[in-house]
């Protein structure tokens, strides 16, 4: 009974307390102004948000947003969506190595997104509509050939940031630097004077998809893969994998297809009897032989995330890494034939936008970062494919197209057959 007398009146006591110390600090608050800055510190202050701002504008890895305009006044735009292969956070991806080859990349691209995510989540397709939005933005604003000149004397580009080497660029000039980019671009405008604006190309040369791969490895490798100790003939279940490889096809499908409507919808005036962007190829990419390593995504030797591949045979009681990288290229090849099949039946429809799978089977072989991302020499080789594909769509006539990726397997191109 004396504890709990103690115990009550020092909470009483600590409650007055308290409260009398909040009332003299209010009073004295009021009672005083808070302390002005002094000149040095207002100083200080102000030359820190102009740095700030400085930084921000040219920033010490170069102009970036300088470089992107030029791209973009020299034709050079890729709208992109998908997941890690496109956005892979501190290393190199396909997104980064596009830009470095001069590529200006409008991308809706986030790590760990899904086919299903892209497709239904309404924010998520918006996202590719609002980056053609901002795309027919610079051409209506840009279409006199004064407000041409303008622009391009505004825009005060340090090109001193960008590296001198060639990069890829049409199927008659397949390297030119950024000097030679720059001259060519300027020519362009004086020789085409004031003709609309989408005439001096200043419009997306494709839409590049990097997706199905995490619908594959989250949704459905636990189901396919069978247990050790179960009685199954075969380690992948092919009636389970190619079920849901089915629904897969049916979402590219219907993706493929929104995108056409949205390309269609935002610009109107391109294209032929077919439809206003069938002059805008969409690319999808498959997968090459993934390592079933145990080897996740690390940042200074701490894993972040993953594994992927190696605890879903390891909780089905496969051990063995040689047998089951042979089991995921029988996932891998089915999951490639699957994205094939969908490019093929747009190519049978003629009356859909152009729409080509990428085969990058062969290409990584062992240059893996970890598990499912390929390191940065990698992704290197696979986005100066991408641009050459693009490159020669546009810089080709439609018959020399189809003549030269014929034998890489068109609508389906094996990229390994394709120059860099």
């Amino acid at each position: 009974m004396t504890l709990q007398l103690i115990l009550s009146t020092f909470s009483v006591r600590t409650a007055l307390v308290t409260a009398i110390s909040f009332f003299f600090s209010c009073v004295l608050s009021w009672a005083n102004e808070p302390p002005p800055l002094t000149d040095d510190e207002f100083s200080r202050a102000t030359n820190a948000g102009a740095q700030l701002a400085a930084r921000l504008v040219n920033p010490p890895e170069g102009n970036i947003y300088g470089e992107r305009l030029e791209a973009i006044d020299c034709g050079r735009i890729l709208v992109t969506e998908g997941d890690s292969w496109l956005d892979y956070p501190l290393y190199a991806d396909i997104r980064s190595e596009l830009g470095k080859r001069n590529w200006a990349v409008f991308s809706s691209a986030t790590y760990g997104d899904t086919l299903a995510a892209m497709l239904y989540n309404r924010s998520q397709l918006n996202s590719i509509y609002s980056d053609f939005i901002d795309i027919a933005s610079l051409n209506h604003n840009l279409i006199d050939r004064k407000g041409r000149e303008n622009y391009l004397r505004k825009k005060n580009i340090d090109f001193s940031a960008l590296k001198p080497s060639g990069v890829e660029f049409g199927a008659h000039d397949p390297v030119e630097t950024i000097a030679e980019m720059k001259q060519r671009c300027s020519k362009l405008y004086d020789r085409q004077g004031d003709l609309p604006a989408r005439e001096i190309d200043r419009l997306p040369k494709g839409v590049f998809l990097s997706a199905g791969g995490n619908d594959l490895i989250f949704d459905a490798l636990n189901l396919v893969l069978e247990y050790r100790a179960s009685s199954a003939s075969q380690v992948v279940d092919v009636a389970i994998l190619d079920g849901f490889l089915h629904r897969v096809q049916r979402m590219l499908s219907e993706y493929v297809s929104a995108v056409e409507a949205l390309c269609n919808e935002v610009f109107p005036g391109l294209g032929d009897a077919w439809g206003p962007c069938m002059n805008i190829p969409i690319l999808i990419h498959g997968y090459d032989y993934a390592l079933v390593s145990g080897k996740g995504y690390r940042i200074m030797g701490i894993e972040f995330t993953g594994p992927w591949l190696e605890p879903a045979f390891a909780k089905k009681g496969h051990q063995n890494r040689q047998e089951n990288e042979r089991e995921m290229r029988v996932v891998i090849n089915r999951y490639n034939d699957a994205l094939c099949h969908v490019a093929t039946k747009f190519a049978e429809s003629r009356s859909r936008v152009p729409f080509y799978f990428l085969d990058f089977r062969g290409e990584v072989n062992n240059d893996w970062n970890d598990e499912i991302h390929p390191n940065r020499a990698a992704f290197g080789i696979l986005a100066k494919k991408i641009g050459r594909i693009i490159s020669d769509f546009h810089g080709l006539s439609r018959e020399m197209f189809v003549q030269k990726y014929e034998d890489a397997g068109l609508p389906c191109i094996k990229t390994q057959t394709v120059g860099s």
